[in-house]
């Protein structure tokens, strides 16, 4: 009976040593508080921007999705120069279908126009985290 114990603890002890050995090698806490990309979504739809106003955390993404039959072009004010963000500016018209996205790096409240149809608006609050 004293054997059957002597070799259950032993397997006991080398399965937990074993699972030691790899929790140890696992950087669990990496994995679990990496920073996750966020991914925010606006429509640009015939005469607007779904949603027209935008609250999102520091390093967000923001993709603009082209759901008009024309070609869109989201930029930073002014108009027409984008001067006030010059990074927030694809460059180019986003086709129709098509996306462009942009990662706020940086907080502030960041208004934004359609450089095709500058009547078109909308904003975007950065917060930091």
């Amino acid at each position: 009976m004293k054997k059957k114990t002597v070799i259950a603890t032993l397997i006991i002890v080398s399965l937990a040593a074993g699972t030691g050995m790899f929790l140890a090698k696992t950087d669990f806490t990496a994995s679990i508080f990496k920073p996750v990309q966020a991914k925010f979504v606006v429509s640009m739809t015939p005469g607007a921007f779904e949603p027209p106003a935008v609250n999102v955390f520091k390093n967000t993404n923001v993709c603009f999705k082209n759901r008009d039959e024309e070609a869109r072009w989201p930029a930073s004010n002014i108009h027409p120069t984008h001067a006030i963000f010059p990074e927030f500016d694809p460059g180019a018209p986003v086709p129709s279908g098509k996306t462009w996205c942009f990662i706020f790096k940086r907080t502030g409240i960041w208004r934004f126009h359609d450089h095709l149809f500058p009547e078109l608006n909308g904003v975007v609050h950065v917060r930091g985290k």
